[in-house]
C-alpha cells in the first residue's frame, strides 16, 4: 500500500482508486503511477442512457412533469381502460415520434396495451398535451 506521502503526488481520481484499493493489489510504485499519462488515468464515465415512463391513464399523464438526462428514453403508455388518448407535442420544443418511414410530432389515437419509446438528446423542456382530452391532459419533459 503506497503512503500517504506517495499518494498525494498521484491524480485525484487514481489516489482514490489507490485509496480504496481500487488497483487490485498490484504492485505499482509511486513514481510509475505519477508519470502515467492522464488520458489513462482519469477518463470520464459516460452516462448510460435511463428509459422513463409517462403512463397516460385515468384521463392523465402520470408523472404530469418528468426530468430526464440527454440521451434519456421516455416511454409513453396508455393503460386506461379504454379510453382513447394520444400525444401531441406543444410549444417551440417538439417530440418526435415515428410513425413507420416518417416522423412526427403526434401520436395517432390509442388506447390500453400500446406504447412508443422516444430518445431526447436536447436540452430544454418539451411540452405536449391530449387533444382528446386537453383540459386535464397536459404535460412536459425537461431534459437537461
Amino acid at each position: 500500500m503506497l503512503g500517504v506521502d506517495a499518494r498525494r503526488t498521484l491524480p485525484l481520481g487514481l489516489a482514490a482508486l489507490v485509496a480504496a484499493g481500487g488497483l487490485a493489489g498490484a504492485a505499482l510504485s509511486a513514481s510509475a503511477l505519477a508519470e502515467a499519462p492522464a488520458a489513462q488515468v482519469a477518463a470520464p464515465v459516460a452516462h448510460a442512457a435511463a428509459t422513463k415512463t409517462v403512463a397516460l391513464r385515468g384521463i392523465a399523464f402520470s408523472p404530469k412533469k418528468l426530468t430526464v438526462r440527454r440521451g434519456d428514453r421516455v416511454r409513453f403508455v396508455w393503460d386506461d381502460n379504454g379510453v382513447r388518448h394520444n400525444v401531441v407535442a406543444q410549444g417551440s420544443k417538439k417530440l418526435r415520434f415515428k410513425s413507420g418511414s416518417r416522423t412526427t410530432t403526434r401520436t395517432p389515437q390509442l388506447t390500453k396495451g400500446r406504447r412508443t419509446t422516444l430518445a431526447l438528446r436536447k436540452r430544454g423542456t418539451y411540452r405536449y398535451i391530449c387533444t382528446i382530452h386537453p383540459a386535464q391532459m397536459k404535460g412536459s419533459i425537461v431534459v437537461r
